[in-house]
């Protein structure tokens, strides 16, 4: 590897990449500034000893904002800067490293980082300007780029959200780039085995004031994805953890990672919803896959009929006689609206304490089990609980929601988030999950006034449902080891929904903000998008503006296009997978 130097990392302060001269004369601009703050508070970070000049410390000495302190814990070469002290620990451990590095610090916040892990040169003056922005913040955390081991190019970036106790105890919520207000971390002793899962679990019983900043100030290069999980190894501190906290529920090792699920503590009962018009073998492929699942609570299963066909019908009907549910069956010649239709199952057909919409395209993995859903479904202040759904090929279809820039006229767009990375079969907390597969307590439907069937009859519904609880404190959860397949719009078709799309801009832009700036996962930055579906939108988009007549013709196009596609091929009704 070549010598290190700092003007060869790809600085990506806000996701754009940054030329070194760039991001140098913005922290040059920042020197200045420091002097009018109110404080200046001393920031302490704690790293390893290595034979050599680190990275971290030349990335150190870079920095805008002067008032830091290194503790190099180990044997090391004397560094003249006066702010650079070292010591010595009982061993060689990162634990132990930062235990003893945090007993000497004097800043009013410490973090540890590794020798080759690096900040940008604004990321002190950034952490103490929201510091003073925020006095009541007790953690503060960046996001952070995955570079390639010579720190030539960028891996990913990654983004970490708000503050969610779910995300802490599934997964590394904070990676690296944070720091720990010194008065805070002096009440907490954390096993150094464990380190940061134990340590950020104990910091979560002292404090909720944990504070993002959505930028990407911390550098760290050949970082495995699955560092980031909670694996075995980190049962005993989870499961601690929420005996300390006298949480009702258990730390298991499934599937080679740390679960945490509620205890059950009364009955419930399900109502599933389903949907239908004609395309009886996905129907009754749909009730096959329920029937096959294993679920502790009773099942109500709630067939509307819309306008099917005599036969189709009649098919659906024989089969859930057939399979033995407990099935309701409602008739509606209304036109299609599924807020509408799920509105009024809730109010004169549900008996259920839990709901369950399941789409009837949408087919559940035989070993799937219900209890994790219905029992987090079932806390307090839940919102939505979805699963993972993939396409019948094998990609995903859906692991939450995901915001992203939009284009012909929008500010951005919502739309299921594809990521093949291990966010997809994580839990964690996200913006929103489809109705495709979804559960919620009826009294949260309730409240809420259920669907939006006149702003939202169809598309987008789900959308505003999930980003109503968000804005009311509810958590929608995503629980990414229970899956599905899902065949997306087979059932009703596509159909123009522009007008939705803008509504949920207009009415969310608070958490639209959010979704683009500070939303767990892997990438999520603005990005030009050169795929085929944008440049096709922009071609068309020019054509219609240069030849309006033409946009009269756009339905029957769309039609063609339609008609011109192989038709999709149904799924065997011997199996209740795909």
């Amino acid at each position: 590897m070549k010598s290190f130097s700092l003007s060869r990392i790809p600085w990506a302060t806000l996701g754009r990449q940054e030329a070194f001269s760039e991001i140098s004369a913005k922290a040059e601009a920042q020197k200045p500034r420091v002097r009018l703050m109110t404080r200046q508070p001393l920031f302490t970070i704690v790293t390893q000893a290595t034979g050599v000049t680190s990275p971290l410390l030349e990335s150190l000495l870079a920095q805008s904002y002067s008032f830091w302190e290194l503790i190099v814990v180990g044997s090391a070469p004397v560094h003249s800067d006066m702010r650079v002290r070292q010591t010595s620990a009982r061993g060689d451990s990162e634990g132990e490293c930062f235990e003893t590095g945090r007993r000497q610090a004097k800043g009013d916040w410490v973090g540890f980082l590794s020798p080759n892990e690096i900040l940008s040169p604004a990321a002190l003056f950034t952490f103490a300007t929201e510091a003073e922005r925020q006095p009541v913040r007790d953690v503060l955390y960046s996001h952070e780029v995955h570079l390639s081991t010579d720190y030539s190019h960028i891996d990913r970036f990654y983004s970490k959200g708000e503050y969610s106790w779910f995300n802490l105890i599934h997964f590394n919520c904070l990676g690296r780039g944070w720091f720990i207000r010194c008065s805070t971390l002096e009440k907490v002793n954390f096993e150094p085995e464990a380190f940061e899962a134990d340590l950020f679990l104990k910091i979560s019983e002292e404090t909720e004031n944990w504070g993002l900043i959505p930028s990407y100030l911390c550098y760290r290069r050949g970082v495995d994805p699955k560092s980031l999980e909670r694996d075995g190894s980190h049962l005993f501190a989870v499961g601690s953890h929420i005996a300390r906290r006298r949480y009702s529920g258990t730390a298991v090792v499934r599937g080679g990672r740390t679960l945490v699920t509620p205890l059950k503590e009364k009955s419930h009962l399900i109502s599933v919803i389903i949907c239908f018009r004609n395309k009886a073998e996905w129907t009754i492929q749909c009730l096959r896959s329920l029937a096959g699942v294993h679920s502790r609570s009773p099942l109500q299963v709630v067939l509307l009929n819309n306008r099917s066909d005599h036969e189709a019908r009649a098919r659906v009907k024989v089969e859930a006689v057939t399979l033995g549910l407990d099935f309701e069956f409602v008739d509606d010649a209304r036109e299609f609206n599924f807020g509408q239709m799920h509105n009024d199952a809730v109010a004169r057909v549900a008996r259920g304490d839990i709901l369950f919409f399941l789409n009837n395209d949408a087919f559940l993995d035989e070993t799937v089990s219900l209890d994790d859903m219905v029992a987090w479904t079932a806390q307090d202040g839940i919102g939505v609980v979805g699963m993972a759904l993939r396409y019948p090929d094998g990609r995903p279809q859906h692991t939450g929601f995901q915001a992203t820039y939009g284009g012909e006229n929008r500010m951005a767009r919502v739309g299921h988030d594809h990521s093949q990375n291990i966010f997809a079969g994580l839990r964690r907390e996200v913006f929103g999950n489809t109705f495709a597969a979804a559960m919620m307590k009826r009294s949260v439907f309730e409240t809420l006034g259920g669907l939006r069937a006149v702003e939202f009859p169809n598309g987008f519904g789900d959308v505003a449902f999930n980003f109503d609880c968000h804005r009311r404190g509810l958590h929608n959860l995503y629980l990414g080891d229970i899956t599905g397949t899902h065949r997306e719009s087979a059932s009703r078709g596509l159909s123009y929904e522009y007008w939705e799309e803008v509504a949920i801009e207009t009415e969310y832009p608070d958490i639209l903000q959010k979704m683009l700036r500070a939303d767990v996962g892997f990438d999520r930055i603005p990005r030009p998008d050169f795929s085929f579906r944008q440049l096709k939108e922009i071609f068309v988009a020019a054509l219609y503006r240069t030849f309006p007549r033409l946009l009269a013709l756009r339905p029957a196009i769309r039609r063609l296009i339609a008609s011109s596609r192989p038709p999709l091929a149904l799924p065997s009704l011997t199996s209740t997978g795909e």
